[in-house]
C-alpha cells in the first residue's frame, strides 16, 4: 500500500464496527493478504489495552512499507533494458509518491525521452489511475514552451504509462534546497512559470498543485511546469453534476473528470491557497496565490507559511501574514517583493487578477532592473573615461591629441564640449 492509501486504513479506526469491513475491503483492494492483517488487528478492539497501540501500529506500518519499497524496486530493476512499445528503458531517473520516471530510447524516431510510470501499488488504484489520465489528457492539450511535452500515452501489463519529453537540469525544490537564488533568476522563472499558467487558463485548466517539486528547471535556467495531476477544468464540477460525460480531449478543447468532492482540500499544504484551505471552489486566482508562494521562498529559501504540523500550515495560510522577503534576504528589491505580496493577498479581489497581470508586473520589474543596470554601467564608464583623461592630461599624454583635434575641429569624432567637460571635473580632482 502506499503512504494514502494506508492512511485510508488508519481512517477506519473513526468508523463503527459495522462500517470497518467494507472501508478495509475498498482501501485494500486486490491484497488479500494485507486485507486479513488489518482486519485482525481491528478485532482486537475488544481489548482496548492491546487495541492497535502506538509501537504495534508503527511496527505494521513500517512493515508494510519495507515490503512494498522491496516490490518496487523489484519491479523497477525488471524493467531496466526492456522495450516497452517502441520505447527502450535505460535507467531510472526518479520517482515520487504518483509516478516513477525512467529515460527511454524512442527507436522510431531515435530520440531520448522520459517514461512516466503509476507504482507498482497504485495500479488498481481507481482514483489514482484517473489522476494519472488527466495528468496526460490535460498536459498534451497545451502547447507552451514552459510546459513539459507530452508525446504519448500507453499501457504495459496493465498499467498505463506517459512519455514525455527528456529536461536536463534539476527540479526547483531541489535548485532552492533551503538557499535563496538570485533576484534576476526569480523574476525570469516567475515570468516563465505565470506565462505558462496563462496559456493554462486560457484553456480553463486551473492547476492546483504547484509547488517547487512540480517545476523543473533545466539547465538554460528555463522553467518548465510538470504535473497536471490535480488539474481542474472550469465548469467540468457542473458536467458532473448533470450526470453527463465529459467529451474527450480534442485540439481546442478539454474535458476531463473532476476528482474533487465537495470540500475537498487538493494541492500541497505549505502552497495551497486560502479558499483550497477551506474547501471551496477555485479558480485561477488560486494558481496565483500558490506562485507567490513559490516566489516567496525562491527568494527567501524558505516557505511562505510552516508549521510542525499540516493543521498548523493551515492555519497560518488562512490567519498569518508571512515576514517581509526583504527582512529574510536583503538582496530582495522592493518591487520583487511588491509583486510577492499582491500574489499572496488572502481575499480575492487584493490578489492578481489573472496569470497575464502577474507576468506583467514581473517583466516590468525585469525592464526597471535592466535599465538600473544599464544606468549605472554607463556611470561606471564615464567614471573610468574621466579618470583616464585626468590622468593622461595630469602627465602631458593628451594635451598634443587634445590641441590636433581643436585645431582641425574634430568634434565629430569626439565632441568637445563634452570632453572639456569630463577634463575639467577629473583634473580638478586630481588637484
Amino acid at each position: 500500500m502506499t503512504p494514502e492509501e494506508w492512511q485510508r486504513v488508519e481512517s477506519a479506526l473513526e468508523l463503527d464496527p459495522k462500517s470497518r469491513s467494507a472501508f478495509v475491503d475498498s482501501a485494500c483492494a486486490n491484497d488479500e493478504k494485507l486485507r486479513r492483517e488489518v482486519l485482525s488487528l481491528l478485532s482486537d478492539q475488544k481489548q482496548p489495552d492491546r487495541f492497535l497501540e502506538e509501537p504495534a501500529l508503527k511496527m505494521v506500518r513500517q512493515q508494510i512499507t519495507q515490503e512494498q519499497a522491496q516490490r518496487q524496486q523489484e519491479a523497477e530493476l525488471a524493467l531496466l533494458g526492456k522495450t516497452i512499445s517502441h520505447y527502450r528503458i535505460l535507467e531510472k531517473l526518479g520517482g515520487g509518491g504518483m509516478g516513477v520516471v525512467y529515460k527511454a530510447e524512442d527507436t522510431r524516431l531515435h530520440r531520448f525521452v522520459a517514461l512516466k510510470f503509476l507504482p507498482e501499488g497504485m495500479t488498481q488504484d481507481e482514483q489514482a489511475l484517473e489522476r494519472f489520465k488527466r495528468e496526460a489528457q490535460a498536459a498534451s492539450a497545451l502547447n507552451h514552451p514552459h510546459i513539459c511535452t507530452i508525446h504519448d500515452i500507453g499501457e504495459y501489463e496493465g498499467g498505463p504509462f506517459i512519455v514525455m519529453e527528456l529536461l536536463e537540469g534539476s527540479t526547483l525544490k531541489h535548485r532552492i534546497s533551503g538557499m535563496p537564488l538570485s533576484p534576476e533568476l526569480v523574476v525570469e522563472l516567475g515570468v516563465h512559470i505565470s506565462d505558462a499558467l496563462d496559456a493554462a487558463h486560457d484553456k480553463g485548466i486551473f492547476h492546483r498543485d504547484i509547488k517547487p517539486a512540480n517545476i523543473f528547471v533545466t539547465k538554460r535556467d528555463e522553467a518548465k511546469l510538470l504535473d497536471f495531476g490535480l488539474a481542474k477544468l472550469a465548469g467540468a464540477t457542473a458536467e458532473a453534476a448533470a450526470g453527463q460525460d465529459p467529451p474527450t480531449a480534442t485540439t481546442d478543447t478539454l474535458r476531463v473528470h473532476d476528482l474533487t468532492l465537495p470540500g475537498a482540500r487538493m494541492g500541497t499544504a505549505p502552497y495551497m491557497s486560502p479558499e483550497q484551505v477551506r474547501g471551496e471552489p477555485v479558480d485561477a486566482r488560486s494558481d496565483l496565490f500558490s506562485i507567490g508562494a513559490v516566489l516567496y521562498e525562491m527568494a527567501t529559501g524558505q516557505p511562505a507559511f510552516a508549521g510542525e504540523t499540516t493543521g498548523q500550515t493551515r492555519e497560518a495560510i488562512l490567519t498569518q501574514e508571512p515576514a517581509s522577503p526583504h527582512k529574510l534576504n536583503p538582496r530582495v528589491p522592493a518591487a520583487v517583493e511588491g509583486v510577492i505580496t499582491k500574489a499572496l493577498k488572502k481575499k480575492l479581489p487584493d490578489r492578481y487578477e489573472c496569470a497575464a497581470e502577474l507576468r506583467a508586473d514581473l517583466i516590468r520589474v525585469r525592464g526597471e532592473r535592466g535599465r538600473r543596470w544599464i544606468r549605472r554601467a554607463a556611470l561606471a564608464a564615464v567614471l573610468l573615461l574621466a579618470l583616464l583623461v585626468g590622468f593622461g592630461w595630469r602627465f602631458g599624454w593628451l594635451r598634443p591629441g587634445v590641441c590636433a583635434m581643436a585645431k582641425y575641429g574634430l568634434s565629430w569624432f569626439f565632441p568637445w564640449q563634452i570632453f572639456r567637460l569630463i577634463l575639467n571635473k577629473s583634473t580638478s580632482l586630481m588637484e
